[in-house]
């Protein structure tokens, strides 16, 4: 993912217990690089008919266009942000604490905000405008966020969930708001097998 290679050394760069750690990772980013540049000649650079990615003959770009893809797609982006971030919002709400000490939380944070910052800012163009390929990077970063936080979450029930109602309500909500986040996704997926279309 294009969310990794800038998360890694500035994850290593915040942590600061190793430089030995950040300029391997500086190493490993820019190795990348590297490939994304040429990839990048590949799909972008070279004429449509000598690309063994063009499409219908066009040249492809990136474009620098703040919220275009997002705001195009989106009917409603506050209602967006609500549905795709509510268990996030509820877990960090309640169990903020504990989370936010824990380094694979940050981390996993860290990949997924940089996955919708890039989203939010970047388009692919012309006609691969609505192809909305910088999207797919964000429910992978979502989910390894969300396989992250489950797993703290559990590790802590397991130390605190039998400690009486005060601290159990707690996780009953947030097993609640999975339950519906699990559920909306079911259904999401349902009517995509049904219909064939994603919105």
């Amino acid at each position: 993912m294009l969310a990794y290679i800038p998360a890694l050394p500035t994850y290593l760069l915040l942590k600061s217990d190793s430089k030995k750690k950040f300029f391997m990772s500086v190493g490993f980013s820019a190795t990348f690089l590297v490939f994304i540049y040429f990839s990048k000649i590949i799909i972008f650079d070279l004429n449509p008919n000598q690309s063994p990615f063009f499409y219908f003959g066009e040249k492809g770009q990136i474009l620098f266009q703040p919220f275009a893809v997002w705001t195009y797609f989106s009917e409603s982006p506050v209602l967006d942000i609500l549905s795709s971030f509510f268990v996030l919002f509820l877990s960090v709400i309640l169990f903020g604490k504990v989370l936010l000490q824990d380094l694979e939380f940050k981390f996993s944070s860290l990949i997924a905000i940089i996955s919708i910052l890039i989203y939010f800012l970047f388009a692919e163009g012309p006609e691969r405008f609505l192809h909305s390929n910088f999207y797919w990077q964000i429910p992978i970063s979502l989910f390894m966020l969300y396989v992250v936080m489950l797993k703290i979450l559990l590790k802590e029930f397991e130390k605190e969930g039998v400690k009486g109602s005060k601290q159990l309500w707690k996780f009953k909500v947030v097993g609640l708001g999975y339950f519906l986040h699990i559920l909306s996704g079911g259904y999401y997926l349902a009517n995509y097998i049904k219909t064939g279309y994603f919105f």
